[in-house]
């Protein structure tokens, strides 16, 4: 179908940023975006700037942790008498960039067209969440959105239109699909919170959302019992999300983890009532390639006799995975977009 393109998540089961774009040129021709692979220390999503903050004079360890799961995280705490700033930090995004996109123009010399740079930007409160537990994401969220804002702010300034921010949310479809009847309402709240970076940086500023159940060791921190915590999220930040600053693609992954996919029609009613005015497309997270690709199909042709052409994705990155599964997942992803 000519209307569906394939999208990389962010990470790439690959060991530079050159062997990262590399791959995605030769495995996925045909995306909008091309990311810079999240490789190195970064496959493991933000687990290298929670460790880096071990040395930030406003922070001590309050509990340690070797990532084993999600009951095993470093957790930091303000020590007494100081005060967290978002100033104090930074996630490195434009260092990053100016890497990642010298490496995407010297893949992509010669091209007519040259795709957008994907930056992946952790959402803050994910940031307070996991770096200080629940403490942090009640009392100290502030200092962690002011850093994205920063980094998203000068990072455009450099690149402007050249890069498209994804702002990386598993906290809110966790809590979305964890709120059963309420989770209209918590939607809402997720995505008036989320949307508070882009209103504050500049204008013409690009951006995506990803939607996560979590994945550390490939494993998801919440399940779905039907698609509508992903639809309800897609409603409330399409319709809440500020002017000027594009949103063009939410992401979403349509199970978690090892789960397979429903081919319950069931699951997908909630689809029917998707905003169909929102300017950004819907990435179904439909691959996994340990479930039987006509399954997959199934769903897809579900979705888009409801919904019309979607771009197709993986649940989540693939940095994590084995360069094989990478392979096996990037094959799944072309087949279920010619089909």
């Amino acid at each position: 179908m000519a209307d569906r393109r394939p999208q990389v998540v962010g990470s790439i089961a690959q060991p530079d940023v050159e062997k990262a774009i590399g791959w995605q040129l030769e495995q996925l021709p045909g995306q909008r975006y091309v990311s810079g692979g999240e490789t190195g220390d970064r496959k493991d999503w933000i687990v290298s700037f929670i460790e880096s903050l071990r040395g930030h004079p406003d922070l001590e360890i309050q509990k340690e942790g070797k990532w084993s799961g999600y009951e095993d995280l470093l957790v930091h705490r303000v020590r007494k008498g100081h005060k967290l700033s978002g100033s104090t930090m930074s996630l490195g995004t434009l260092e990053r960039t100016r890497e990642e996109l010298a490496a995407l123009d010297r893949a992509t010399a010669g091209m007519e067209e040259r795709p957008a740079l994907l930056v992946g930007i952790p959402d803050y409160m994910n940031l307070a969440l996991f770096s200080m537990g629940k403490v942090g994401l009640a009392k100290h969220s502030r200092p962690f959105r002011d850093m994205v804002v920063n980094d998203i702010t000068e990072t455009y300034k450099e690149f402007g239109d050249r890069v498209i921010f994804q702002l990386e949310a598993p906290l809110h479809l966790v809590a979305t699909a964890k709120a059963g009847p309420l989770g209209p309402v918590v939607a809402g709240i997720m995505a008036e919170r989320l949307v508070k970076v882009p209103e504050q940086v500049p204008e013409g500023a690009r951006f995506g959302v990803h939607l996560c159940l979590g994945d550390m060791n490939h494993e998801a921190l919440s399940p779905m019992k039907s698609a509508a915590p992903v639809v309800y999220l897609f409603n409330e930040l399409s319709s809440r999300w500020p002017s000027g600053r594009p949103l063009e693609f939410i992401h979403a992954p349509l199970a978690g983890g090892r789960e397979p996919l429903s081919t319950d029609p069931r699951y997908y009613e909630a689809f029917r009532n998707l905003f169909r005015d929102s300017s950004a497309r819907f990435v179904a997270g439909i691959v996994q390639e340990e479930q039987e690709e006509a399954e997959q199909l199934v769903v897809l042709k579900l979705i888009e006799q409801m919904i019309g052409p979607v771009d197709v994705a993986t649940y989540c990155g693939l940095g994590r995975r084995s360069p094989e599964a990478a392979d096996a997942a990037a094959a799944r992803t072309r087949r279920l977009i010619e089909a």
